[in-house]
This record gives C-alpha cells, structure tokens and sequence, in this order.
C-alpha cells in the first residue's frame, strides 16, 4: 500500500471512531457554552455601563485593553475607565444585538450591533454600531481584550 493509501486509511478510521465522535462533542459542548457565557457578558456590560457601575465593569476587560473608536481614535482601558468614572464620558443607553460568537479555545471573536447614547463632556452622541471584539479566558472567566467599532450610517 502507498504511504498516502495508509494515511488515508488511518483518517478514516480516526474519523469514524467514537472516540472522536466524543471528543468533537465534548468540544461543540464547550464552545456552545462559552458563546453563551459572553452573550450573557454583553447583557451585564450593557446594564453596568448605563449604571455606571465601574465595579461591574472592571473585571470584564483584561490590564492589557484596547479600544478603537468609530472615528478611528484609539483608547487604551486606563483612559476608557479614567473617562468614564471622571464621568466625562456617560452612557444612557446600551443595548447589544445581532451578535454572533467564534470560538478558538481560549480566544473568541464576537461580531455584533449595538445602539449606544450617551454624552462626553456635555455633548451627546449615538447611534448603531457594528463591532468586533476580542475576549480571552483569564483564570476560567471570559475578558475583552480589543474592541473595535464602526458606525452603521442611516441609508
């Protein structure tokens, strides 16, 4: 038999065998949970931004956080949470949809929509948004490493 008759063969086996079959389950099992573990993140983060709550917050993004805005500035977390406890920054409303979740072990990739308002230093703004961040698991729990976002004009 070839060497490529062999590999063949032993692909077939591999994939068949129940053993995978478990394993590709046990790993389907994983990824459902933690889309649904960092959906339900979105849903804490868009309550603690409207509250205020920096508490809340805080543990949601890693030291290293990144953030760029739609009009292409970038922030690093320090300045995001030195904004918004200073209350330069206010959030009045922050809603999350249309989100769909990649998994990569412990990277996840989630692309969605939000609609935000809020005001800095007096002056409102808002609107729709597409976005994408990136989440990494840290010590079992998911935290945004990077977010970027675009704003979805009005037709």
């Amino acid at each position: 038999m070839k060497k490529t008759g062999v590999l063949s063969v032993a692909l077939a086996c591999l994939v068949t065998s129940p053993a995978l079959a478990l394993v590709t389950s046990k790993i389907a099992d994983e990824c459902q949970d933690a889309e649904q573990a960092i959906s339900k993140l979105y849903e804490v983060m868009d309550k603690a931004l409207v509250d205020g709550d920096i508490k809340t917050l805080e543990p949601m993004f890693v030291h290293e956080y990144m953030a760029v805005h739609p009009d292409g500035k970038i922030f690093t977390g320090e300045q995001e949470k030195r904004d918004f406890v200073s209350r330069d920054v206010v959030i009045t409303v922050s809603q999350t949809t249309v989100m769909k979740v990649r998994v990569f072990g412990d990277t996840a990739v989630v692309i969605g929509k939000s609609t935000t308002k809020g005001k800095t230093k007096g002056h409102d703004w808002g609107g729709d948004y597409r976005f994408t961040d990136v989440w990494l698991k840290r010590d079992g729990s998911w935290k945004c490493a990077s977010s970027q976002s675009t704003t979805i004009e009005k037709p």
